[in-house]
């Protein structure tokens, strides 16, 4: 199943800033899709890292 999250992207000096706030994760990119497709894999790595609970219960804990 997939899920739709916002994700606010701006523009500083010569970067687009990606930003989603559940997980909170920060990529960039030089084009807005570039940005979001870094968010993108940002935050699967998040999740690889940390797993999915930390966005259940805001605390860091892995599966493991």
């Amino acid at each position: 199943m997939n899920k739709r999250y916002s994700v606010r992207i701006t523009k500083e000096r010569n970067w687009y800033i990606a930003r989603r706030s559940e997980p909170e994760v920060t990529s960039q990119g030089k084009t807005p899709r570039a940005a979001r497709a870094n968010l993108r894999e940002a935050v699967e790595l998040y999740l690889e890292t940390w797993g999915a609970k930390t966005m259940e219960n805001g605390s860091r804990t892995t599966d493991n």
